[in-house]
């Protein structure tokens, strides 16, 4: 029968080993027997086997694709992250643009119901500044290791109004008068076009 353990162990966990205040999983390697996860190293170290972190799926947009979420607006009610060992507490979520601009979710909190492999970043704002496209987004746990999801959300584009012109109509619509190149008077209320 399949085990936990008869994945390849380095999808799941990595040795780290502590440097500068800092964790590292430089020159170290992990690996497992049937009873223990073992690491390895080619240096003198203290060292842990440590989980990694990884963001598996976004949802909260109108239309979820997994792993990403489409379609959304400029600011969406919630964005719910699932994933893999994001701790108990004070994991941080953040949405980055194309172009490197970054905002971080505000009160980001823990699914009660298992803490480890959900968070809730509600109303994130788009990183893009209304611009539509992709971003990306990366959690980071209370313990510093990272995961970035690229291509995890799809915001609309805010629509822009250049202009408004009546158009003309044929039978019984009448047409609006223009006032401005943004701005319309005296419309009927029913078949007006414009």
């Amino acid at each position: 029968p399949p085990t936990a353990l008869s994945q390849p162990v380095q999808d799941w966990y990595r040795c780290t080993y502590e440097a500068d205040g800092r964790w590292s999983p430089e020159g170290l390697w992990v690996s497992a027997t049937a009873d223990a996860l073992l690491c390895h190293t080619t240096h003198l170290s203290t060292f842990l086997v440590q989980p990694i972190v990884t963001v598996e799926v976004v949802q909260g947009c109108p239309f979820d694709a997994a792993p990403a979420t489409l379609f959304c607006p400029p600011v969406p009610a919630a964005l719910t992250i699932s994933g893999r060992n994001f701790g108990a507490a004070n994991a941080t979520v953040v949405l980055e643009g194309p172009q490197g601009d970054r905002w971080a979710c505000l009160d980001t909190s823990h699914t009660p119901a298992d803490p480890d492999t959900g968070l809730v970043c509600p109303a994130p704002r788009n990183p893009t500044d209304g611009g539509g496209g992709w971003v990306s987004l990366t959690v980071m746990t209370a313990t510093g290791t990272v995961h970035t999801l690229h291509r995890a959300v799809l915001f609309t584009a805010v629509p822009v109004v250049e202009g408004l012109r009546p158009v003309a109509t044929s039978g019984e619509g009448a047409a609006c008068l223009p006032v401005a190149a943004r701005a319309l008077r005296d419309c009927p209320e029913q078949a007006a076009a414009f």
